[in-house]
């Protein structure tokens, strides 16, 4: 078990992360981004691509490869307009930390503070 102090983006308070030595194996999560509910004409883009595909069978199979095909295109979609926002969140959460190391020995600027 390995315990790390994670940066503390939304509080006073430094969040704990503890970390099991076994490997995680498997395919990572398809995760949905609340994010993108914001962006402008969002809602046509998935009721066309929805539109898209015509599958012949079941109900439960018409939707489950619409929803496999809807996610391949929010994939996509997603990296050509908000590009790598993984890589984006670990710079700004490294950002973070440094200036909370900073903040710890000595005082923030008003510009760091900002």
């Amino acid at each position: 078990m390995v315990q790390k102090r994670l940066s503390r983006p939304f509080s006073n308070h430094f969040p704990i992360f503890l970390e099991s030595l076994v490997p995680v194996t498997g395919k990572a999560p398809f995760k949905f981004k609340n994010m993108l509910l914001e962006y402008e004409g969002f809602n046509d883009l998935i009721s066309k691509w929805w539109g898209q595909l015509h599958v012949p069978g079941f109900a439960s199979f018409l939707v489950a490869s619409k929803l496999k095909y809807l996610k391949e295109k929010l994939k996509v979609w997603n990296k050509e307009v908000f590009g790598d926002i993984e890589a984006k969140k670990h710079k700004l959460i490294e950002l973070i930390n440094s200036l909370d190391m900073k903040e710890e020995s000595s005082s923030l600027s008003s510009e760091e503070l900002v």
